[in-house]
C-alpha cells in the first residue's frame, strides 16, 4: 500500500492516483480475506476477477437495464455461496461492488476508460507483487483451522452442527486434491462427527457415565491445538479412561478418541473410507436451492436489498442534483447493505449498528481531510495512515472496520 501510495503521488493526477490505491487497497482486502486455497492464488483470482468486473461495468456505464439485472444475479450467487464457503461469498460481493461502481462512477471520472482500468489495474499489479514477500501461511492452514474449531466445539459442549458443517465445506473445497493431510483431516472430522453423536448417547446425571464423558471431553481439547499446528508434534498423549470400558458405547467411544488421538499426533493415515464422502461445493449450493433453505432466503434479501440500494442511491443523488456529492456515488449504499445483511437476524442488526457507528465517524473524518489543502503529498500520506490505521482496529469490531 505505501508503494501504491508513492506511486500515486508521482503521477501527479488526483484521479490517476485515486485509481492506483483503489486498486492496491481492494487487493490487499483479497488477501486479507478467508480463503481455503493458497492465498497467492485466492489474491490472484480475485484481483483478475475485480479488474475484469471494472472493464465490464465501465462498458455497461449507463446501461441501468443491463447493470441492474447483472447486479440481482451476483448478488443472489454470492449469498447462494456462503453454503460452500464465507471467503467465496464474501469475494464474490466484493467483485459485484466493483461492477456497479465502476458502472456508475466512469461517466463522472474524466478520463478514457482504457486509462481508467490501466491505473485501476497497476494497483492490484504492485500489491500481488508484493504477496510472495514472507510471512508465509503453511498449506491447508484454513483446513486446520476449520477442524480444529469443529473439536473445541465439541470440547465446550455447545452445539456441534455448525462447527462440522463448516469443517466439511472447508475440506470440500479442495476434495479433488488428492494429498496425505486432507486425507487426514476428512478422516478427524468423521471421526469429530461419530464423537459428537457417540456424547450425546450418555446420561450427564449418570456419575460414572459423567466421568468418561469429562475424561473424552478434556482429550479433544487436547487435540484441538494439535490438529491446528502445521506440523504434528507426534507427542500427544492418549486418553486417561477411568477403567476399562465395560459395553458397547464406551468401547466405541474410546476407539473413536484413541484413534483420533493418534491421527492428530500425525500417526499414519488410514486408507479413506468411501462410507462418509465429504460433499462437493456444487452439492452444498445445490442442496439449498429450496424454497424452505435459510440460506436461500439470505441470498434472495441480498439481492433485493442491493438492488433497492442502488435505486435508493439514485434517486437521492438525483433529487440533490448533479453537483451534489451523492452523485454518481449511489453504489455506496449497496456496499452498506450488502456489508450488513446476514443470514441471521441478530448478527444483521449487530452489523447494523457497528456499520452505522463507523460510517458516521468515517465521514466526519472524510469532512475533515477533505478541508485540507490540495495537495497530492498530503493525500499520500493520509491515505497511508488510515490504510494502517485499518490493519491495526479491523480485529476490533464493526466500528473500527467501517471507520
Amino acid at each position: 500500500m505505501l508503494v501504491a501510495s508513492v506511486v500515486g503521488y508521482l503521477l501527479h493526477d488526483p484521479v490517476d492516483q485515486m485509481l492506483v490505491t483503489v486498486g492496491a487497497f481492494l487487493g490487499t482486502i483479497s488477501a486479507i480475506m478467508p480463503h481455503n486455497r493458497s492465498r497467492l492464488l485466492a489474491t490472484a483470482v480475485t484481483s483478475l476477477a475485480q479488474i475484469v468486473a471494472a472493464a465490464l461495468g465501465a462498458l455497461c456505464s449507463g446501461h441501468w437495464a443491463i447493470v441492474f439485472p447483472v447486479i440481482f444475479v451476483m448478488f443472489l450467487i454470492s449469498g447462494l455461496l456462503r453454503a460452500a464457503a464465507m471467503g467465496i461469498s464474501i469475494r464474490t460481493t466484493v467483485v459485484t461492488i466493483v461492477f456497479l461502481a465502476f458502472a456508475e462512477i466512469s461517466s463522472t471520472l474524466r478520463v478514457s476508460t482504457l486509462r481508467m482500468i490501466g491505473f485501476f489495474t497497476l494497483g492490484f499489479v504492485i500489491l500481488n507483487l508484493a504477496q510472495p514477500l514472507p510471512p508465509y501461511g503453511s498449506r491447508h492452514s484454513a483446513q486446520r483451522r476449520a477442524v480444529s474449531a469443529l473439536y473445541r466445539t465439541i470440547a465446550a459442549g455447545a452445539p456441534a452442527d455448525p462447527a462440522l458443517l463448516a469443517a466439511d465445506r472447508s475440506v470440500a473445497l479442495l476434495r479433488r486434491h488428492r494429498h496425505r493431510e486432507l486425507d487426514r483431516l476428512a478422516q478427524l472430522v468423521s471421526h469429530g462427527e461419530e464423537i459428537a453423536q457417540l456424547l450425546t448417547a450418555f446420561d450427564e446425571d449418570d456419575h460414572e457415565q459423567r466421568i468418561w464423558r469429562d475424561v473424552t471431553l478434556h482429550q479433544l481439547q487436547a487435540i484441538a491445538p494439535e490438529i491446528a499446528r502445521a506440523r504434528p508434534s507426534g507427542h500427544l498423549a492418549p486418553a486417561a479412561w477411568p477403567t476399562e470400558p465395560g459395553n458397547d458405547l464406551e468401547r466405541a467411544l474410546v476407539r473413536a478418541v484413541d484413534d483420533t488421538t493418534r491421527l492428530a499426533a500425525g500417526g499414519d493415515v488410514p486408507p479413506v473410507s468411501d462410507e462418509r464422502s465429504t460433499p462437493t461445493s456444487f452439492e452444498l449450493v445445490r442442496d439449498e436451492l429450496r424454497w424452505g433453505s435459510p440460506v436461500l432466503h439470505h441470498a434472495l434479501r441480498l439481492a433485493i436489498a442491493s438492488v433497492l440500494g442502488q435505486v435508493i442511491g439514485m434517486g437521492v443523488g438525483a433529487l440533490l442534483g448533479a453537483d451534489a456529492f451523492l452523485a454518481g456515488h449511489g453504489f455506496w449504499v449497496v456496499v452498506a447493505a450488502a456489508l450488513i445483511v446476514f443470514p441471521d437476524y441478530g448478527m444483521t442488526f449487530s452489523r447494523g449498528i457497528g456499520r452505522s457507528a463507523g460510517t458516521i465517524a468515517g465521514a466526519i473524518l472524510g469532512v475533515l481531510i477533505a478541508l485540507l489543502p490540495l495537495s497530492p503529498l498530503l493525500h499520500t500520506i493520509v491515505l497511508f495512515v488510515l490504510f494502517c490505521g485499518y490493519l491495526v482496529f479491523r480485529s476490533s469490531g464493526q466500528p473500527c472496520t467501517m471507520f
